[in-house]
């Protein structure tokens, strides 16, 4: 389910919240939320419709194809930028096979950027937004033949950012 070796999208310790009462259901196993479900819009209480949503993904993988750290920054959860910013944790990654081949020692959280997400997602395609929780995502996408998670996502604030759920 990791895109080649990128441990943010592993299914790691995914936590499902408590609904709201207005947000749609939450997706088991393969289901989809129904296609007019909806979600709350960033920074406002008006609703945020599937497609409206796939339009916010797109966007984070132009700003990933542009190579634009400050921007891809803005759209992290604290608690992303706590963990991928640890020492113990960028070592860990720059020992796997794919980084160790190329000599990357990750030290900081624009070289996970550089080295790790860039390369990752570089001609991925969003496949299918699957709704974790009523405020929690997985963007997918096809990599070799299966389905691998682009982003996870997370509500936040009023604002979606990408998150490690």
């Amino acid at each position: 389910e990791e895109i080649d070796g990128d441990p943010a999208t592993g299914t790691g310790d995914a936590h499902t919240g408590a609904g709201d009462g207005d947000a749609p259901e939450v997706s088991t196993g393969k289901e989809q939320a129904p296609r007019d479900s909806r979600l709350r819009r960033p920074g406002s209480d008006c609703p945020l419709t599937e497609a409206e949503l796939a339009g916010f993904i797109e966007e984070l993988m132009s700003v990933i194809a542009d190579r634009d750290y400050e921007a891809w920054y803005e759209h992290l959860h604290d608690s992303y930028i706590e963990y991928f910013s640890q020492p113990e944790v960028l070592e860990e990654i720059s020992e796997e096979a794919v980084l160790a081949r190329r000599n990357v020692d990750l030290r900081s959280l624009e070289d996970y950027f550089q080295h790790v997400v860039v390369p990752s997602r570089a001609g991925k395609e969003l496949a299918s937004i699957d709704f974790v929780a009523p405020h929690k995502v997985k963007a997918r996408t096809q990599s070799g033949g299966q389905e691998a998670v682009l982003f996870h996502l997370e509500l936040s604030e009023g604002d979606w950012k990408i998150s490690r759920f």
